[in-house]
């Protein structure tokens, strides 16, 4: 009797033992495939911002494009076929086109939030004092 307890005993540790072997088995499994799916999600994550990357340079390609055979950009017409017509007639399109074929490049004071803004270097350097030593003695 003896020998049938401790037989049937020994193929229950078996048993238990090959249980113990398939949960864990699993949990590599479930690991594993969790590292897959975060890998999966991150892929997508860095594809998603290459296409939103080559989208936006396509627009920017597109818009110079338009402006370089003197149209409005698509994305700032208002759907009408007149805004995105030749804009010879238009009042900003001249302006703009003037200031181009007499060679100005700067920028208007407007369009600039500085305005006319220069380094604190340069304008204390015109006054005849030194920055550095001004730094010094602020610190």
């Amino acid at each position: 009797m003896d020998a049938a307890a401790l037989a049937s005993a020994m193929n229950e540790v078996q048993r238990l033992k090959i249980q113990l072997n398939m949960v864990s088995e699993s949990n590599e499994t479930r690991s594993n495939l969790t590292k897959s799916v975060e890998n999966l999600q991150s892929d997508g994550i860095k594809a998603v911002e290459a296409y939103n990357s080559l989208s936006l340079k396509l627009e920017q390609s597109k818009d110079q494009n338009s402006w370089r055979e003197g149209k409005m950009p698509e994305r700032y017409s208002n759907g009408d076929d007149s805004s995105n017509s030749k804009w010879g007639s238009s009042r900003v399109f001249d302006e703009n086109r003037r200031k181009k074929d007499e060679g100005m490049t700067a920028r208007s004071k407007s369009s600039n939030p500085f305005g006319e803004a220069r380094l604190r270097e340069e304008v204390l350097a015109e006054k005849g004092q030194d920055w550095k030593k001004l730094d010094e003695e602020l610190e």
